[in-house]
């Protein structure tokens, strides 16, 4: 599991990384700067996500393609996806230059929503790339090419310092465009990383066989129908999610812009965090759906449990460092006291959610190898906004608890979840009668610590599609 999830961690803290620098060089420009960055990104992110993970069908309609050798249908879904990819970018934009609207109706404060438009609206110049990197990466992950992704995730965190540096400060003879320059540098990433992604593509002697720049004309509403049938549940879980951090982002304003500038940083750093479970988390979707495919239960039910196993294992052990040093972590990014103070308290309770966030991450994934993707989708909108937006107002405005009672409300949301998605593992990978015994091609992968290849687990489970996004 380790072997697997290395790669995929490094390609998640790669483009995570992005994200902290924007917040620690950001921060320095002061606390309205920091906090209209955290608003400007929550509405920005709901609707990238959904986007993200819609397109994220390709990858296991092109790995099922693959192993039936069907050239063909990888050039048409591959294709297609770019029609799905533009559709995403002009409805995107739309939802990007209402967020001004977006913002004044949620009562976040006046002088933080023009910084925080001018950081949509920059961002935003980079959206038709990052679809269309989505599109290229899912075709390249499906037929098993994943160390590129790696490398140009990395590639583009050091193009981000550079753009940042001299955007943001007006260094390298650049402007100095404050907010917005931290826009666009990440859109100037998004374009480096597409076009770095699509000179491999037309480059690769392996990947130059397949015709998918030739099948982009005529539209093809079926394939594109598929796509979306096989996605759309995986943007909306995803959506659900970053919703409801988002959501909490917007009710922080309420408190004043050093507490949403705090939020922000103390979010930053758990979210960075986050990229080692959510990495374990596709590769334990791969091999639990590998393995069920083969028909091989006992071996997907190991998968499952060690994958949960180690992302809860790793997160206990960044809990206990969230907890025992906040200061020096939260010293990265901000020299103000008052942001300093609130920080530090709500580091100390992602300690409790990091646990609980590790935990549903991994779940999903292995509950995404098991086929099961619209289910979750319902638990997550039952955990986070019929239980965990309750509670984070109840505590927040009903009881006083200000700002930390918002993220125990993101705490108690989690904790359902995991609590939730756990359940369902459980009884799903439980669920099973007899179960054949692993072919020998899957013992030997599962030996190496691989995960059987996309062409054997195909013939092994005579055809059934996998409906994962990872």
């Amino acid at each position: 599991m380790i072997a697997l999830a290395l790669p995929v961690v490094a390609d998640q803290l790669g483009v995570m990384s992005m994200a902290l620098v924007d917040t620690i060089m950001v921060g320095h420009l002061g606390s309205a700067a920091l906090g209209s960055v955290g608003i400007g990104a929550s509405v920005y992110f709901f609707f990238m996500v959904f986007g993200y993970g819609t397109i994220s069908g390709v990858g296991p309609t092109v790995a099922q393609a693959h192993g039936a050798r069907d050239p063909g249908e990888i050039d048409r879904s591959v294709a297609q996806a770019f029609w799905l990819a533009w559709g995403l970018t002009a409805l995107g934009q739309a939802v990007a230059w209402s967020s001004g609207a977006v913002l004044r109706a949620m009562n976040e404060p006046p002088e933080l929503i023009p910084l925080a438009t001018s950081f949509v609206h920059a961002i935003a110049f980079g959206m038709p790339a990052t679809f269309m990197y989505a599109v290229l990466r899912a075709f390249t992950t499906g037929l098993g090419r994943t160390r590129i992704t790696m490398m140009i995730a990395l590639a583009g965190a050091l193009i981000n310092v550079v753009a940042d540096y001299a955007l943001i400060y007006g260094r390298l003879g650049a402007p100095a465009l404050g907010v917005a320059g931290a826009g666009y540098a990440t859109a100037i990433v998004q374009w480096c990383m597409f076009a770095l992604m699509l000179g491999f593509v037309l480059r690769s002697g392996e990947l130059r066989q397949y015709r998918i720049f030739s099948q982009i004309l005529p539209l093809r509403p079926a394939v594109i129908g598929r796509l979306v049938r096989l996605g759309m549940p995986i943007g909306g879980s995803n959506s659900l999610e970053v919703g409801f951090f988002g959501l909490t982002a917007l009710l922080m304003g309420n408190f004043g812009k050093q507490a949403l500038a705090a939020h922000q940083v103390a979010l930053n750093v758990a979210s960075f965090t986050f990229m080692i479970p959510l990495g374990i988390g596709i590769a334990t979707s791969t091999r639990v759906g590998q393995f069920i495919g083969a028909r091989d239960r006992p071996a997907a039910r190991t998968s499952g449990w060690v994958g949960i196993g180690l992302a809860t294992l790793v997160m206990m052990v960044t809990a206990i460092a969230l907890v025992s040093i906040p200061g020096p972590i939260i010293g990265i990014y901000t020299s103000d006291d008052t942001i300093f103070s609130y920080a530090t308290g709500f580091l100390v309770i992602a300690g409790a959610f990091q646990i609980f966030d590790g935990i549903q991450v991994a779940t999903l994934g292995a509950l995404r190898g098991l086929k099961d993707t619209s289910r979750p989708m319902l638990v997550n909108l039952f955990a986070y906004w019929a239980v965990g937006v309750p509670s984070g107002y109840l505590l927040a405005f009903v009881l006083k608890w200000n700002g930390q009672g918002l993220w125990w409300g993101l705490t108690i949301g989690l904790a359902t979840a995991s609590v939730l998605h756990l359940n369902r593992f459980r009884r799903m990978i439980g669920a099973a009668s007899a179960t054949e015994a692993a072919p020998a091609n899957v013992v030997a992968a599962d030996a190496a610590g691989e995960a059987p290849n996309a062409e054997a687990a195909s013939q092994q489970s005579n055809g059934i599609a996998l409906d994962d996004g990872a």
